[in-house]
């Protein structure tokens, strides 16, 4: 649990979220740091505009990650492909609400959101991903 609540903190791709495929883990790595220039817009105050286009930029590129991803599963006849996708689709609907949300000035929603994407992307990637990973290697 200390391992994860690290992750949590510091959020960085360990070794432990390295899957061993460069385009992933150079994605992964990329989506990273646009929670962390979320983050960062939070933490600095930044204007609600500013941090809208922050959260823009986080959407556009997990859904061209998400892409990506699909694409390797698809292409290696990866068995778990729909579950992983529904996995996938779920959170960009997510991130859309909470998209949608943020324009319409709710109140604290922004460290709701940044705890959810944190969670998200480190269970994401050491659980979900790695058996696709594994199917692949």
């Amino acid at each position: 649990m200390e391992n994860k609540e690290k992750l949590l903190n510091d959020l960085v791709l360990s070794s432990v979220m390295k899957t061993g495929i460069t385009l992933i883990d150079e994605q992964h790595q990329l989506l990273i740091d646009l929670v962390k220039d979320f983050e960062n817009a939070i933490n600095e105050d930044m204007d609600d505009h500013f941090v809208e286009g922050t959260l823009e930029e986080l959407i556009n590129y997990v859904s061209y990650h998400f892409k990506a991803e699909e694409e390797l599963m698809a292409h290696h006849n990866y068995p778990g492909f729909s579950h992983h996708k529904e996995k996938h689709d779920d959170l960009v609907k997510k991130v859309i609400d909470f998209h949608e949300r943020f324009k319409k000035k709710e109140l604290n929603l922004e460290n709701e959101i940044l705890v959810f994407l944190k969670d998200w992307i480190v269970n994401h990637i050491t659980k979900s991903d790695m058996e696709y990973v594994l199917y692949i290697n």
